[in-house]
């Protein structure tokens, strides 16, 4: 739901991505910014944005993220 295809293309790849998206919602939520951010953390904290979306707590990715363009939550 958050990686394009192109984020995808070797794992390293899509770790960096994630954790780049992890970094922006941790900011986007006013959490406390970790001392450090493994790519484990950085899915979970993922799986998580997508799990509140998925439920209808949050209609769409919040835009302050800067991932215009992904699906909205359906209906």
């Amino acid at each position: 739901m958050f990686l394009l295809s192109r984020d995808q293309r070797s794992g390293e790849q899509a770790k960096r991505m994630a954790d780049g998206i992890a970094r922006r919602v941790v900011e986007w939520s006013e959490a406390s910014r970790p001392t450090s951010l493994r790519h484990d953390a950085a899915e979970a904290i993922l799986i998580g944005l997508w799990g509140v979306i998925d439920v209808g707590w949050l209609p769409a990715v919040p835009p302050a993220l800067g991932l215009s363009g992904l699906p909205k939550r359906k209906p």
